[in-house]
């Protein structure tokens, strides 16, 4: 019913939310008080899933950004990486550690979806870990570097250094 209608919204809005922050928000919109396990079996019943959430940076989900990805993924080069044979791509990922702000780690969604809510990413002493790998070359023997049961991969630490503004 509509209980259910307000518990997905809110969800929606707000994937980190705690079961408890579900159940008052279903109550202030005029439903019933629910207990964690009735809202937890509901959530169940809708393959709505608990997991670890990803924060990304606010500018992740600008219109503009999210254009950029957009033809980055669906045009040819050198707009993009469409139609580019997958052997001939490295996938680089950067993450940076700071002590300086904690974000909820959990979060709210169908189980083929994963939890992504925007964060802040503040000035401070930081190290930046950039990761890449490639996805090897089926082309090659698979013991050899390079191959896709042997992938050549790097990782780099950088001390204060990232996307930090």
């Amino acid at each position: 019913g509509i209980d259910m209608i307000n518990m997905v919204t809110f969800i929606i809005a707000y994937p980190d939310a705690s079961i408890d922050e579900i159940a008052v928000y279903i109550y202030n919109e005029g439903g019933e008080l629910y207990d964690n396990s009735t809202i937890s079996k509901r959530l169940k019943e809708l393959q709505i899933t608990k997991k670890k959430a990803s924060t990304e940076a606010y500018q992740a989900f600008t219109p503009d950004n999210r254009f950029k990805a957009h033809v980055f993924f669906h045009n040819p080069p050198p707009l993009g990486i469409a139609g580019v044979p997958r052997r001939k791509l490295i996938d680089v990922d950067e993450f940076g550690l700071t002590l300086e702000k904690c974000n909820r780690s959990g979060g709210w969604a169908l189980k083929c979806y994963r939890v992504r809510k925007e964060g802040h990413y503040k000035v401070g002493n930081k190290l930046t870990c950039l990761l890449a790998i490639e996805p090897g070359d089926y082309r090659l023997p698979p013991n050899q570097l390079g191959s896709v049961e042997n992938p050549r991969r790097w990782v780099r630490c950088i001390q204060n250094g990232g996307t930090t503004v």
